[in-house]
């Protein structure tokens, strides 16, 4: 199985993904030979910030095979336009964009 770990430039990990992870993967046994695994990162989940990755090749769900630290590093710039709110860079690891809503309950404050 390929793993990854993302993590901050302080090796802090954000979250860790891999083959594991998705049902019809989980106990998939691959004949030898070469192959692609990709996974997408949903839009707006992480913040600004330079992040890296670490490769994992797992076997049996618990035995390392391999393992590569910083096998990519990224930076994301968050170049979305802010709103009245808007006071710079949003603290925390993540910032993921979230569906809001709001609707009146009632007319009185007290």
């Amino acid at each position: 199985m390929v793993g990854l770990n993302f993590m901050t430039s302080m090796g802090l990990i954000i979250f860790t993904t891999g083959m594991a992870h998705h049902q019809d993967l989980a106990d998939k046994v691959l004949s030898p030979g070469l192959y692609r695994a990709s996974c997408k990162i949903p839009k707006n989940l992480l913040n600004d910030e330079t992040y890296s990755i670490r490769l994992l090749f797992i076997e049996d769900g618990r035995h390392v095979l391999f393992k590569m630290d910083d096998a990519l590093t990224i930076t994301v710039h968050d170049t979305e336009k802010r709103f009245r709110a808007y006071m710079g860079k949003r603290p925390g690891v993540v910032a993921p964009k979230l569906d809001w809503s709001i609707s009146q309950i009632g007319t009185s404050i007290i």
